[in-house]
């Protein structure tokens, strides 16, 4: 059969799909290590830059998707197969995370995922979108008449990926619509399976407030290294010697401090090697994060990162305090808070304590600080009338 048309061009399939899937797998991997290499990127520049490279190679391939059920068992399944080896080499270079958490990679970043793209969903939204577009596009009439009766026609391809991946979608959308409900759909998946893991159990358990904790990664201006890094943390991929791929029959101690097992737990927020240096380093990089905001909040200066932060600065409606000693009238055991704000405008008071500690003793900690100073206003808030509240 010969075609007339001269869309048949961009619609008729190649019929030998080996190599287009291997050239599509050695230039996706490739462009991976090429952006992975690129200096002064951003978390947020290097994955959208990696997704953008992926999607349009995928989308091209997907244009050439033949429709017999062998190939396109076979293409579906490489592209399984695909993202499989691109965890694998995220792993190689430094972008950590359990199998058991794959769902939170490819969960968009607004949805407490990563936001990383998937060849196979990619690929699926791609086939499923040119099927309605060849089904509606009025140039492609007369193609759509030769090809109706044959496994060649486009609509057909799409038609056998919906019912292979249970996908319900309209048919009076259009190629965009169509191609939106499909990655709502696989965002929704992603999202199940992420709520159904132990590790997001264990946050929710933890009342840690997810969507917070990671604002980091949907903001994206952290350098490439430290999210690789924060990433491997929050998944407890770390590889210190208590990992749990490493067995149980090795020495486990800590190499610091050899009095506990070297878990990334330990590491991050017990190590008693570490208390006195870099966690309190740690603390007033955060505690210096929260004066910033409260110093542009007021109008106050900004202290450069390198210079140190002025016990205290005023103005005529507020004052501002960094690790400063109040004096009282009697003794007090917690006079000296990390942060104070005083609003004179609004008449408010607020008193912040930094804590940096792993997830499943966040609560005890809050706790902890919210008892520390509410013992002092115990008696303000009995015998002078004043509120006082747990922000």
């Amino acid at each position: 059969m010969k075609l007339r048309s001269q869309a048949a061009k961009k619609i008729w399939p190649v019929p030998n799909f080996s190599p287009g899937v291997a050239q599509l797998r050695e230039k996706v991997l490739t462009e991976i290590k090429l952006v992975f290499e690129i200096p002064d990127l951003t978390f947020g520049q290097l994955i959208r830059r990696v997704n953008g490279k992926i999607a349009a190679l995928v989308r091209f391939l997907a244009q050439s998707t033949v429709s017999a059920r062998v190939a396109l068992d076979y293409i579906l399944k490489e592209s399984k197969a695909l993202d499989q080896r691109i965890r694998t080499l995220l792993a190689e270079l430094g972008l950590r995370h359990r199998n058991s958490n794959r769902a939170r990679l490819y969960l968009h970043n607004s949805l407490e995922g990563i936001g990383f793209v998937s060849v196979e969903e990619t690929l699926v939204t791609a086939i499923v979108a040119r099927g309605r577009y060849f089904a509606q596009n009025i140039k492609l009439e007369d193609l759509r008449s030769e090809l109706s009766a044959t496994e060649l026609d486009p609509r057909a391809i799409a038609r056998k990926v919906c019912e292979k991946y249970l996908l319900s979608v309209p048919e009076e959308l259009n190629s965009r619509a169509a191609g939106q409900v499909v990655k709502e759909i696989w965002q929704n998946r992603w999202l199940a399976e992420w709520k159904r893991s132990v590790h997001k159990t264990k946050l929710d358990e933890a009342e840690v407030g997810a969507a917070l904790s990671n604002l980091w990664i949907r903001q994206g201006n952290l350098s490439v290294r430290n999210a690789r890094l924060g990433v491997s943390i929050q998944d407890n991929s770390v590889f210190t010697k208590a990992y749990v791929g490493h067995g149980t029959e090795r020495n486990n101690e800590c190499r610091q401090c050899n009095s506990a097992a070297e878990t990334t737990a330990h590491i991050v927020s017990e190590c008693p090697k570490y208390r006195a240096t870099k966690m309190t380093a740690r603390h007033d990089d955060v505690a210096r994060n929260v004066y910033a905001v409260l110093a542009k909040r007021y109008q106050f200066e900004i202290p450069n990162y390198s210079s140190a932060v002025p016990s205290c600065v005023k103005s005529k409606t507020a004052e501002l305090y960094w690790n400063f000693t109040f004096p009282s009238t009697r003794p007090l055991k917690a006079c000296k808070p990390d942060l104070v704000c005083i609003d004179h405008s609004r008449r408010e008071i607020l008193i912040i304590e930094v804590a940096v500690s792993w997830f499943t003793r966040l609560k005890d900690m809050n706790d902890r600080k919210y008892r520390k100073y509410m013992v002092n206003g115990n008696e303000t808030e009995s015998d002078r009338g004043n509120t006082i509240t747990d922000a």
